[in-house]
C-alpha cells in the first residue's frame, strides 16, 4: 500500500481549510490588518499622559491628530511611530529616540530551542511586536519550514511563498532560500525578493515555508568540500549573516526564529546571532531537554570561538531563558521554575509567559495579544497577558540596549502595555 496520493489529498483539503479561515477571520480579505490603539493606550506608549497627548492633538497642527470615533480618538501605528518622532524633534528629549544611533550596529536575536512546541514562534512575534510599538524597526526572519511565524502574519506558506511555475516571486517572497540559491552578483535583488513589508509598519518578515528543505540541502552540500558544490564568495555558516549585513541599514533589530532541531540553518543562526532566547516550558522533560541544549550551545560556542576567532567572531552578548504558558497555581510548574531560578541565575527572564485563556483566545484566531481586542469577558485574562508579555518584551530590549552600550530609558519590569491600566 501506498500512502502519497492520501497523504497529498489530506494537505490539499486543509490548506483549503486553512485559506477559508485566514479570510474569515479577516472579512474576506487576503490578508491582514493592524488595529487602531485608543489613546490610553498611545499615551502609555509614548511614555505620557494622557492629558499630555490631548494637549498636544489640540495645539500642535503638525502633531498626529487620530480619528475620532464618537468621544474617544484612535491612532493608527503609523500616528504613534510619527507622534514619537514629533515628541523627540520638539523636546530633544532622548527617550523619545529608540532604536541604532550613528556607530550602532544591528541585534541579531535568535530564538532558538532543539525542542519542539515551546513557543518560539509565539515569542518571537509578540517580541517582534512589542518592540515595533516601542518604535523600533524590525525584521524577522523564519527560518523554520513549518512557517509558524510566517502563519501569524496571515501567510499562507504553499501558495504565497517562494516562486510560481514561471519563476515569478509570490507575494511573501522567496524567504532566505532566495538568498542561499542566488548566484554571485545578485546579492541586492536576492535580498529584495527575500523580504516582505508586514501591516505592521515597522516590521519586515523573510517568511518560511517547505522550500528551507531545499535550502538545507545547498547548505549540506557546501559543507562537504569536493568539486561538486557550489562555489560562493560566504561560507556555508555566515549565510544568514551575511544577508543580515546586506539589509541591517533599514533594521534596528532582526529576529530569527529557528527550527526545532540542530541543522545546517540553525549554525548560521548561532553564528549569526548576538543574543539568544530560549523558550521553555515548566515541566521535568522540558528542563531535561534544555540542560541538552545548554550543552550543546556550550559546545557551539567553542566550536564557533575555534573556527573564527575572537576578533572576528563577537561572540553572543546575551543569553536569556524564557518560561512559557506557565500557570503560577501549578506547584509543579512552581518547582521547576524555581529550580531553573536557582541555577541558571540571571539568565532566567523572571517574568514567566503566563498562560490565560485571552492568549488561548487570539491564538486561536491567529492573533497576537497586540493585535487581539477580547471580550468584555475576557478583559482582565487579556490585561493579564499583555502584562506579562509586556514585561518579558522590557527585559529584552534592556539587553538590546546594553548591546549597543545604552541603558534602558525605564525599568525592565515597567509595563507598557497596549492593556496598560
Amino acid at each position: 500500500m501506498t500512502w502519497y496520493g492520501t497523504l497529498e489529498g489530506i494537505a490539499k483539503r486543509l490548506r483549503s481549510q486553512q485559506s477559508a479561515i485566514i479570510a474569515d477571520q479577516n472579512n474576506n480579505k487576503r490578508e491582514k490588518s493592524l488595529r487602531s490603539f485608543t489613546s490610553k493606550e498611545v499615551s502609555s506608549l509614548l511614555g505620557i499622559t494622557e492629558s499630555h497627548l490631548r494637549n498636544r492633538v489640540s495645539s500642535a497642527d503638525s502633531f498626529p491628530q487620530g480619528t475620532l470615533l464618537g468621544k474617544s480618538r484612535v491612532f493608527t501605528l503609523e500616528e504613534i511611530i510619527a507622534a514619537r518622532r514629533w515628541l523627540h524633534e520638539n523636546t530633544g528629549n532622548q527617550k523619545y529616540r529608540l532604536g541604532r544611533r550613528q556607530g550602532d550596529s544591528l541585534c541579531v536575536v535568535a530564538n532558538t530551542n532543539f525542542k519542539g512546541g515551546v513557543g518560539k514562534s509565539t515569542s518571537t512575534v509578540h517580541l517582534a511586536q512589542f518592540l515595533a510599538l516601542r518604535g523600533y524597526r524590525v525584521l524577522i526572519v523564519d527560518l523554520d519550514a513549518q512557517a509558524s511565524s510566517t502563519a501569524l502574519f496571515g501567510i499562507d506558506p504553499a501558495r504565497h511563498v517562494g516562486r510560481d511555475a514561471n519563476g515569478y516571486v509570490l507575494p511573501a517572497g522567496t524567504s532566505i532560500h532566495g538568498w542561499i540559491a542566488r548566484s554571485q552578483g545578485e546579492e541586492d535583488a536576492a535580498a529584495a525578493d527575500a523580504i516582505r513589508h508586514t501591516y505592521w509598519p515597522n516590521i519586515d518578515l523573510v517568511a518560511a515555508s517547505a522550500v528551507l528543505h531545499s535550502s538545507e540541502d545547498i547548505l549540506k552540500q557546501r559543507s562537504m568540500p569536493n568539486m561538486h558544490a557550489p562555489m560562493t564568495e560566504v561560507d556555508w555558516h555566515r549565510e544568514v549573516r551575511a544577508f543580515l549585513d546586506h539589509v541591517s541599514d533599514a533594521y534596528d533589530v532582526a529576529i530569527l526564529d529557528c527550527r526545532p532541531d540542530i541543522n545546517m540553518l540553525s549554525v548560521n543562526a548561532f553564528s549569526a546571532a548576538d543574543g539568544l532566547i530560549v523558550p521553555v516550558l515548566a515541566t521535568n522533560m522540558d528542563l531535561q531537554s534544555m540542560t541538552e541544549f545548554m550543552a550543546f550551545l556550550a559546545v557551539t560556542e567553542r566550536r564557533l570561538l575555534k573556527m573564527y576567532g575572537q576578533e572576528v567572531w563577537r561572540g553572543w552578548a546575551f543569553l536569556r531563558v524564557l518560561v512559557n504558558r506557565y500557570v503560577a497555581t501549578s506547584r509543579p510548574q512552581t518547582e521547576v521554575v524555581d529550580s531553573m531560578n536557582l541555577v541558571l541565575g540571571p539568565l532566567m527572564i523572571r517574568q514567566p509567559m503566563v498562560e490565560t485563556s485571552a492568549l488561548g483566545s487570539a491564538g486561536n484566531m491567529k492573533w497576537t495579544l497586540y493585535e487581539y481586542v477580547p471580550a468584555k469577558s475576557e478583559d482582565r485574562s487579556y490585561k493579564r497577558a499583555v502584562a506579562a508579555m509586556d514585561a518579558v518584551g522590557s527585559v529584552i530590549e534592556a539587553e538590546v540596549l546594553s548591546f549597543w552600550g545604552r541603558k534602558p530609558q525605564e525599568a525592565a519590569d515597567e509595563s507598557y502595555g497596549v492593556a496598560a491600566e
